[in-house]
């Protein structure tokens, strides 16, 4: 059912494009985009550096790793599943409210989490903070569109937004390493440190972001209670059935893992049949073909590179953990390079050309920065980190093959995060910035979940069967040279006719 209300009634937001009171001084700019940067830093931090937590938490709590993995695999799910409800919510009640509700249940879970030693209140706690996350990102993402409508502040706004990833991937991993060297307990530091980092974010979004306005429209306000219910399960199911798959007794042959993963895409299909007959529906399907349908090849792109990054991701932890015998703060400092050109890619569209930079900077893997449909695409450079990672000669030196592949991983997902951010606030109205911010999220949250599990598959049956690790390693890389070359072309097919990303919102 769908929650009862009257339209007319009021909502929060812009009204045709006009920005709601003036233009925000440059120094409060500079805290605001702190403060929308540090949410999904903390949100990437959160799962990158427990993850390298795991064992030491396994031994301190006298239980199996493999149970422990669901301190990580919990926070992931929740944290993907519920944006594109929280979204549509955030449209509707207000996005610095919700955005201020989120910081404030991930710091109360993050401080539990640190505080408990049970591994089952841990993975509750956990997904409670992910279900935080899930909430105030998708908020963040709709200040920003509909708080700053100016350029080049709004293209700048948008990247320190992406910046936050990288950023918090790599911080994440010196931080779990590190916290992992102190000694026994010592992974409890990290969740108050969390939770500290979102407390200071709460304060400064207190004061920093403007007030929700109300606006009289003649947008309806009910929320759609039983789509928002219908597509978080589905994510839920979905997201739950691929972490599973990993930490199941018999993996994909536990019976129960593929039946969840059927049960989610019925659950999925209702949720698309029961979306026309809502009023308003948490997404309106109709956004997926607007524009050309540019939307749905923004996602799509989103979803592919993920599949593509993530599984590298996966198997190089493989390739250096369990072939060359690294430890995890080694591991960390063999991958950094990758993490800091990615914060350095994350940043580095608007240096060059803030306003006119072309939409080929999207197509993932582009090597080159000719016009889209000029000239044909090269090869990507994501292809090209892959080859050298499943063509590596034993025994040669970091330097030669690792080292110039992670220099050249990064550009593809975080150029595609960054500008689309940019595209899909530009391609939407006002009142649905939240809910397309959502959905760009989620893509990239379900491409990552695939990509790791497809390549796990791979990675474990090809080294399994030859009896060769390196074996495994290098057919994951392949699969990820091959994900890239997929991406390159269908990114070229999707914006073959488009221009300028900053007049991406004219196009009929």
């Amino acid at each position: 059912m769908i929650s009862e209300g009257a339209a007319p009634i009021a909502t929060f937001g812009i009204v045709d494009g006009a920005t709601l009171g003036p233009l925000l001084p440059k120094a409060r700019m500079i805290v605001l985009a702190t403060v929308l940067m540090m949410t999904v830093f903390v949100e990437t931090a959160g799962s990158t550096a427990p993850t390298l937590l795991i064992p030491l938490m396994a031994r301190d709590l006298d239980i199996p790793e493999i149970e422990t993995q669901w301190v990580s695999s919990a926070y992931i799910i929740a944290s993907s599943c519920g944006k594109l409800f929280s979204g549509r919510m955030a449209d509707i009640w207000g996005r610095k409210r919700m955005f201020l509700i989120g910081l404030a249940i991930y710091a109360v879970f993050a401080i539990i989490t640190g505080a408990v030693k049970n591994i089952v209140v841990i993975s509750v706690t956990r997904a409670l903070s992910g279900i935080g996350n899930s909430i105030a990102i998708p908020a963040g993402f709709g200040l920003i569109g509909a708080t700053i409508k100016q350029e080049p502040a709004r293209t700048i706004v948008f990247s320190m937004f992406g910046l936050g990833s990288p950023v918090g991937s790599a911080v994440g991993n010196f931080i779990g390493g590190a916290m992992g060297s102190i000694g026994p307990g010592a992974w409890s530091y990290l969740f108050f440190l969390l939770a500290g980092l979102s407390v200071i974010t709460f304060v400064a979004a207190i004061v920093v972001i403007p007030s929700d306005v109300r606006v009289s429209t003649d947008q309806d306000t009910r929320i759609d209670w039983v789509g928002g219910a219908l597509v978080t399960s589905a994510m839920c199911l979905f997201t739950f059935s691929l972490a599973d798959s990993g930490l199941a007794p018999k993996g994909w042959r536990t019976p129960y893992v593929p039946a969840l993963l059927v049960t989610s895409l019925l659950v999925l299909l209702a949720f698309v049949l029961w979306t026309p007959a809502s009023t308003p529906p948490i997404l309106k399907m109709s956004l997926l073909s607007r524009k050309s349908g540019l939307i749905s090849v923004v996602c799509g792109n989103c979803f592919l590179v993920s599949i593509s990054v993530m599984g590298w991701v996966y198997t190089s932890t493989i390739f250096y953990q369990n072939y060359k015998g690294l430890t995890t703060l080694q591991n960390a400092i063999a991958i950094l390079p990758s993490t800091i050109v990615g914060a350095l890619a994350a940043v580095s569209h608007h240096c060059v050309h803030p306003l006119g930079r072309r939409l080929d900077i999207l197509v993932v893997p582009a090597a080159d920065r000719a016009d889209v449909g000029d000239v044909p695409r090269a090869p990507g450079i994501g292809t090209v980190c892959s080859i050298l990672y499943a063509t590596w000669p034993v025994g040669l030196t970091y330097w030669a093959m690792e080292f110039p592949g992670q220099v050249l991983l990064p550009w593809g997902i975080d150029l595609t995060f960054v500008l689309g951010n940019i595209l899909i606030s530009n391609l939407v109205e006002a009142e649905d910035q939240s809910v397309a911010g959502a959905l760009f999220q989620t893509s990239g949250a379900l491409g990552s979940a695939l990509g790791i599990c497809i390549t796990a598959l791979i990675v474990g049956q090809v080294g399994q069967q030859a009896g060769d690790v390196l074996r495994g390693c290098r057919a994951g890389f392949w699969f990820g040279a091959g994900a890239s070359l997929v991406v390159s072309a269908s990114a070229y097919i999707g914006f073959r006719k488009v221009g300028l990303a900053k007049d991406v919102g004219k196009i009929r």
